[in-house]
This record gives structure tokens, C-alpha cells and sequence, in this order.
């Protein structure tokens, strides 16, 4: 319940109204908000919304997204959706991933950077272009880094053979798969392992 001098602000996303009070803590503006977003998109209904909204703390939901990535409210939905469940709630939001990557897949990727990296001696070098969705990714630090990384560990395996998988003979990947399998550390292993 809202003190009296709360001052209510609304906002309004695709039609639907959500109240916000500026002097409540952040766990009861979050648990508001998603009670109502829950009950307007009939995910669950308005009772169990509410009991259920009270049970489950911003902590919860801030540690279920430290451990996946995933957005505030697709984490709350999910623990919502398994009574709190931690792992049940894991699994929930790796198949959502799953579903949008595959959506990701389709996308097209027109940024990204071409670094080159040439050898001390001039006599080995690489160039190399990789792509991302945006132009403020491939402006990053870190991606910059992946990028010459990539060019560097490709200067380093001078003896790649194949670039795609399905360029690989199937005889041949047969025999690494032999050899593999006949490693000390893989004989000692179970069967259901070793398939």
C-alpha cells in the first residue's frame, strides 16, 4: 500500500497502464509492476499474481539474473512460473534462449571491423573480417580484442585443413572420433560417456 505522499506516475506500454509511487522501496515498485503486467497478459491469474508477487523478492530475481543473463522480467516470469524454483527457472529462460537465438540467427550482421595481424618476420600474416549486429559492438574495446585475438590464434594454427564443418570427409572425422575414443582418459570412462 502506498503512503499518502506518494505521487503516483503512470506509464502507458501498448495500452497497458502500470502505476509507479516514487517514495516506495525498489522490491515493492518491481513487485507492483509485474503484478500487473502478469495479470494484463493473462500469464497468470490476478490472485495467484498477487500472493505469489510477494514470495519472490528483487534478491531472488537479481540472482537468477547474475546466473543466466537474461532480462529483469523475463527472470521474475520464469520464477513465477516455477514457484521460486532457482533451477526450474534456469530451465525455463535457457529455452527461451534457445527460441531467440534461433530468431538472432536469421538476422542479418552488416557491422563489424577487418583487423590484419602480421608476423615479427614478415613472413606470415592475416586478415580477417568479423561481423556483429550493430556498429556499437564492433566500436568496443572488448570485441576489438576478440577480433585480434581470433587473427592471432588463426596465425598459430598453421596446419587448419578445413574451414566448415561440412567441408570435413566423413572418414575423416571417423578417424579423429577413433582416436579419440581410444585415449587412456576416455577408455576408463562409462559407456553413456563415451557416446
Amino acid at each position: 500500500k502506498a503512503s499518502t505522499s506518494a505521487r503516483p506516475l503512470a506509464a502507458s506500454t501498448s495500452g497497458r497502464r502500470s502505476a509507479f509511487f516514487a517514495d516506495q522501496s525498489a522490491d515493492a515498485k518491481f513487485t507492483k509492476a509485474t503484478e500487473f503486467q502478469l495479470r494484463a497478459s493473462n500469464s497468470v491469474g490476478p490472485v495467484l499474481a498477487m500472493s505469489m508477487a510477494a514470495d519472490i523478492s528483487a534478491k531472488v530475481v537479481k540472482e537468477l539474473r547474475d546466473k543466466t543473463g537474461a532480462g529483469m522480467m523475463e527472470c521474475k516470469k520464469a520464477l513465477l512460473q516455477t514457484d521460486g524454483s532457482m533451477e526450474e527457472a534456469i530451465e525455463i529462460l535457457r529455452k527461451k534462449g534457445i527460441v531467440s537465438a534461433q530468431k538472432k540467427a536469421d538476422r542479418d550482421v552488416k557491422d563489424g571491423i577487418v583487423t590484419s595481424y602480421l608476423h615479427h618476420n614478415n613472413r606470415l600474416g592475416v586478415l580477417i573480417e568479423v561481423n556483429c549486429g550493430t556498429d556499437f559492438v564492433a566500436r568496443r574495446i572488448e570485441f576489438r580484442e576478440l577480433v585480434d585475438n581470433i587473427a592471432m590464434q588463426i596465425a598459430a594454427s598453421p596446419n587448419i585443413q578445413h574451414i566448415k564443418r561440412d567441408e570435413i570427409p566423413q572418414d575423416a572425422i571417423e578417424n579423429e572420433r577413433r582416436i579419440e575414443m581410444e585415449r587412456e582418459d576416455i577408455a576408463n570412462k562409462p559407456e553413456a560417456v563415451r557416446a
